[in-house]
């Protein structure tokens, strides 16, 4: 949708301008009211401020907000409170981005590398922050796997076994405790062996220690087939394993990275 301090928002690949930036203030992203709306759908004529209330109707349904005041309406009826309120700023109304589109029905999640709030429509698989960071260094997006007899397996993918090049997320299933796994196989291509290095580059850019060794795996693994080694680094209480299997010479080496503290 925006990112914080920025003067655009963006709907599916349609960029808008705006004549005010957003800013973030508690945690929250503000937007202005009227480019807010839009971005959500809400026809101008369909906003309306009377210097305290601010009154956004889409379809049939009615949002009702007033400055310095926490509580959000919905056709006339309280629901639960913001923690923050709607502002003027610079002679500008401010919403909280967040309440608002989820009002309206909308998930929202929050890009934490590049400040943007993004906001997609009810039922749309959301990308855990992981996805989007691989897929900033990846250079390519990750699609979502859904397994058709357990949604547990579900899980986020580049790649595949069959390409000898996979990069997937932990499945759905709350006891997985790994939250990426590369798998780089013997007739990956240059190309995404370098891939696989620009992941891990952008993902511990001062832990250069760890594409080094992935580096000297690879080298060794393709001068003997049943080489092994494994090799375990912790990084802000995330560990990251970077091995090679002596019973599997069809795997060059593999790298998992397990959610933090497990």
């Amino acid at each position: 949708m925006s990112a914080q301090g920025q003067k655009y928002y963006k709907v599916n690949d349609t960029k808008t301008e705006m004549d005010a930036a957003t800013f973030i203030d508690k945690s929250r992203t503000y937007v202005p009211v009227r480019f807010l709306g839009n971005s959500l759908g809400v026809e101008n004529e369909n906003i309306s401020y009377d210097g305290s209330n601010v009154v956004l109707i889409k379809d049939v349904k009615s949002l009702g907000l007033k400055i310095g005041d926490n509580q959000l309406t919905v056709d006339g009826k309280a629901t639960a409170k913001m923690d923050v309120v709607p502002i003027i700023k610079e002679g500008r109304t401010y919403l909280p981005a967040r309440f608002v589109a989820e009002a309206f029905g909308y998930q929202v999640d929050w890009d934490a590398d590049t400040e943007m709030v993004r906001v997609f429509s009810n039922g749309v698989q959301l990308k855990p922050e992981i996805v989007y960071r691989v897929e900033k260094y990846l250079g390519a997006e990750m699609t979502y796997y859904v397994d058709s007899m357990d949604s547990k397996y579900n899980h986020w993918k580049y790649g595949s076994r069959r390409d000898n090049f996979i990069i997937s997320t932990g499945d759905n299933d709350k006891e997985d405790i790994s939250e990426l796994s590369i798998g780089v196989f013997e007739y990956a291509t240059e190309e995404d062996i370098l891939k696989s290095y620009a992941v891990m580059w952008g993902l511990y850019p001062n832990n250069p220690e760890i594409v080094q060794k992935t580096q000297s795996i690879l080298v060794k693994k393709r001068q003997q087939n049943d080489y092994d080694e494994k090799n375990e680094f912790v990084v802000n209480n995330q560990r990251i394993w970077v091995n090679t299997w002596w019973n599997d010479d069809t795997q060059l080496y593999d790298i998992i990275i397990f959610k933090r503290g497990k």
